[in-house]
């Protein structure tokens, strides 16, 4: 007998995630000019925040399928 779960491995979770954080880094970019104007260049933060971004997701992704590697070696 297999072992088979009812749901599939998808990586949707981590994409909403990202847009999420990325949504709320950009208002952050907001608050600190309209509440302490602090003038914060679009371009060098958006670069950053995508960097950031991009590693702590692929990050994500490669660590949590080191359990399901793991399970395939058994």
């Amino acid at each position: 007998m297999t072992k088979t779960t009812p749901f599939a491995g998808t990586r949707g979770g981590i994409l909403v995630g990202t847009v999420v954080v990325g949504i709320i880094a950009f208002e952050i970019r907001t608050v600190l000019g309209m509440l302490f104007g602090m003038d914060v260049p679009l371009e060098p933060y958006a670069i950053a925040v995508l960097v950031v971004l991009g590693v702590f997701t692929f990050l994500a992704d490669v660590l949590g399928r080191l359990p399901e590697r793991a399970k395939r070696s058994e």
